[in-house]
């Protein structure tokens, strides 16, 4: 066996190692990101909940809130779940496109609220990314 074939062995204990310390290492960044994304809600919901908390957008950011709070807490636990991040996906991507839509309406709606929901559909996109990656 030749130096080539016995780097690519998979029975390599630096190999495996190498592998475990990526998987570790991609499993620590998708669950920073989900938490980084339940910061996040948290603030749009503070924010949406001091200033209407009898709209249709609140009752929408307080189910999120409560979903993405339970996706961090499996998360901090080890359990990714795909289903649940995709949904927040959906479920986010819907909170954005609404409270853009009702801002052409409302202008008292504030910009940061807008900022803020766009940039949790990023946020949850690449939560959901890094999951995918920790997972395989």
């Amino acid at each position: 066996m030749d130096a080539k074939n016995s780097s690519e062995d998979s029975s390599n204990p630096i190999q495996k190692n190498t592998k475990t310390s990526l998987s570790v290492s991609n499993l620590q960044l998708a669950v920073n990101a989900i938490l980084n994304l339940a910061s996040k809600i948290g603030g749009v919901y503070s924010i949406v909940r001091s200033v209407d908390h009898e709209s249709d957008i609140y009752r929408k950011i307080s189910k999120i809130q409560k979903d993405i709070k339970k996706t961090a807490d499996n998360a901090q636990k080890g359990i990714l779940n795909l289903l649940e991040i995709e949904k927040s996906v959906d479920d986010i991507s819907e909170l954005s496109n609404n409270v853009i839509r009702k801002k052409v309406y409302n202008p008292l709606i504030s910009d940061d609220l807008v900022f803020m929901t766009t940039n949790c559909v990023i946020d949850t996109k690449k939560a959901l990314s890094l999951s995918r990656i920790a997972l395989k």
